[in-house]
C-alpha cells in the first residue's frame, strides 16, 4: 500500500500527524523516530526539497543542514 503524501494545501503539522497515525506506515515503521522522519521525508519530497535534512530529538527540532555542507 503507499505512503501518505501531503493533501493539496495541507499544512505541515497536519501532514505529519496524519502520516504518523496512518496504520500503513504503524505497520510498515513500527519504531516511532524511524515513521517521523519517513513522514518527514514525503512532506520534503512533496515540496520539491530532496537535499534537506533535520535532526529531532524528543520532538523538537535541534538543528538543520543541507546535503554537502561541510559542517
Amino acid at each position: 500500500m503507499p505512503l501518505p503524501t501531503p493533501n493539496k494545501g495541507e499544512e505541515k503539522k497536519d501532514f505529519i500527524s496524519r502520516c504518523m497515525s496512518s496504520d500503513v506506515m504503524k505497520r510498515e515503521y513500527t519504531e516511532q523516530d524511524q515513521r517521523l522522519a519517513v513522514c518527514y521525508s514525503q512532506w520534503r519530497r512533496s515540496k520539491g526539497d530532496s537535499a534537506h535534512i533535520e535532526t529531532w530529538q524528543e520532538g523538537r527540532k535541534v538543528s538543520e543542514r543541507d546535503i554537502g555542507d561541510d559542517g
